[in-house]
């Protein structure tokens, strides 16, 4: 039995034997891992810019809202003077009608003192 190990055991080349120890002392399975983890510092990357652009896109969010509201703002102020130059002019057409009934009753008084 002895004689039938030794000479499957020399049967068995000598890179099987450095395969065994590789795989035994976990350095395959190191070798393998950092294989499988090659493009992780890439995708670390690509992860991190993703993270950027959004957080660039939140911000754009952000001052558009602003914009918008800003502009509203704008608006309503807006919308507010010509409320205002509306009716500052209608007073101006009051005061006018005004002056002239009170030139006409002026006119009238004169004549009627003259008499």
């Amino acid at each position: 039995m002895a004689i039938q190990s030794l000479i499957i055991l020399e049967a068995i080349p000598s890179w099987a034997y450095l395969l065994a120890t590789f795989i035994a002392s976990g350095l395959i399975g190191s070798l393998i891992t950092l294989w499988v983890n090659r493009g992780k510092p890439k995708a670390d990357i690509h992860e991190s810019r993703a993270r950027a652009a959004r957080d660039f896109a939140e911000a754009d969010e952000i001052t558009l809202r602003a914009s918008l509201t800003l502009g509203e703002q704008a608006s309503h102020w807006t919308r507010k003077m010509m409320k205002a130059q509306a009716l500052i002019l209608d007073l101006e057409l009051e005061n006018q009608a005004l002056r002239r009934e009170n030139h006409e009753l002026r006119g009238r008084k004169q004549i009627g003192g003259q008499r």
